[in-house]
Formats: structure tokens, sequence, C-alpha cells
């Protein structure tokens, strides 16, 4: 899920970059898919990275537990909220699409880890059955309880760590035109933080959509927000050195 100006950032700002695919919904869960995949990715840059690290390269490394920092770029939270669950007025337009198209989705077994962007240059791309399943779920609000039952919005929902009173120092980056994630989220999670007492920041993005970071490079205006949250992690990485 990381571009290439992304990861020459990162490196510049001397990260190790560790990105993962995930299995992708709905031939499995958002829960036993992606979550599950994020996980064991994580205890594995926890766990093994270091002595790889130490073996290839003659690197000393650890991993804090938990993270030092976290970057959100527009992610997703607040899941039980009506904006997941209700028609968006903002893909009313979406043209319809066969439901025989639609179920084609199902036949990719195993779960597939790629897929195109299902927003284009020129606007949402229905031209997949994967694109075309996403966009329709988000149009008709049906997305999320067709991926996520309801026994398992608590157990996936990132908010609900907020309550631990040792949530991570944490950068969100979101557009204000996002039609997938509304920028509400952002802005609510970021008061919440603050209200805790959490070191948080917000950047909003006149303009800017879903995924907007996929679209620039990194000599574009643009790109100086997401490299602010970028340098927000080394900072935090530095902090902790002291």
């Amino acid at each position: 899920m990381l571009g290439t100006p992304h990861i020459e950032k990162l490196l510049d700002l001397e990260f190790v970059v560790v990105s993962y695919n995930y299995r992708l919904c709905p031939t499995i869960s958002v829960r036993e898919g992606p979550v599950a995949d994020a996980i064991d990715c994580y205890k594995w840059a926890q766990k093994d990275l270091p002595e790889l690290l130490k073996q290839e390269a003659d690197v000393e490394a650890g991993q804090p537990k938990p993270p030092l920092a976290i970057l959100d770029l527009f992610g997703m939270k607040y899941l039980e909220d009506p904006f997941y669950h209700e028609p968006q007025n903002a893909l009313s337009a979406l043209r319809p699409v066969s439901e025989q198209f639609l179920l084609k989705v199902f036949d990719e077994v195993p779960p597939p880890t790629g897929s195109p962007p299902p927003f284009g240059p020129k606007g949402p791309d229905l031209s997949t059955p994967r694109n075309a399943w996403l966009l329709t779920g988000l149009k008709e609000g049906t997305l999320l309880d067709k991926i996520l039952p309801q026994e398992d919005y608590a157990v996936v929902e990132p908010t609900k760590l907020f309550s631990t009173g040792h949530f991570p120092p944490t950068y969100f980056i979101h557009g204000t035109t996002d039609t997938v994630v509304d920028v509400k989220f952002a802005r609510r999670a970021h008061e919440e933080l603050k209200a805790k007492g959490s070191d948080t920041h917000l950047v909003i993005v006149e303009g800017a959509p879903h995924g907007f970071d996929a679209r620039i490079n990194a000599g574009d205006k643009l790109f100086e927000t997401i490299t602010s949250g970028l340098e927000f992690l080394q900072a935090q990485v530095a902090k902790s050195r002291q």
C-alpha cells in the first residue's frame, strides 16, 4: 500500500520499511484477512526482522511495544457510525452494475493481495468486478455489513484502544472530499485523543479525495503534506532516544 515516494522518503529518514500485501475482502472477512495479516506482519517486524537486520546488515534493531507513533492516512474508524451503513449521496451518480458482474468477485479464490485502484484519474473505475463490488457497496451503504460480521465490530474498531490511556502519538491526514471515509472521523479521533492528553496532530487537506497520496509524486506540493507526517514519525523516534 506504500507508494514509491513514501518509501524513498522513509529511507531518507533512515527507516527500515516493511509493507505487507494483505488478503482482500470479500472472499475473506476483514477480521480474518486484512486485520489478521496486519497483526502477523507487525509481530514479524517485532520478532524476526531485528535478527535479519543483524545477520544481513550488521544492524542492531528493536521494536517498541506498543509502537512509538502512528501516521493515519484517511484510515477507517468509528465503524458503527451510520455514515458507513447508509447510501452515499456523493456516489449516487455511479452507474448501476449487473448483479452477475458483481458476483464474479467471489471467483477470486484464494483471496488476492492486489487489485487496481478503485478511483482513477477520471473518477470511479467500474471496469473490474472487485472495484464494481466495492464501489457499489459504498454507494448503497452495505459494504461493511458484507465483510464484517456484527460480532467483529468491537474487535477491529481501532478507537476502542483510545481508552487505554497510553495511545501512541498520532498524526492524522485527511482530505475534505473523501467519500469513502468522511473527514469527520479524523476530526473526532483527534479531539478524543486530545481530550485524553495524548500527543495528536490533525492536517486537513482541502479538496483532496480518499487515497489522494497515490496520485502524487515526491516533487509535488501536496506531497509535502505526507512528508510532514513521515517527519513526525522520525521526530518521535528521535525523542525516544533522548
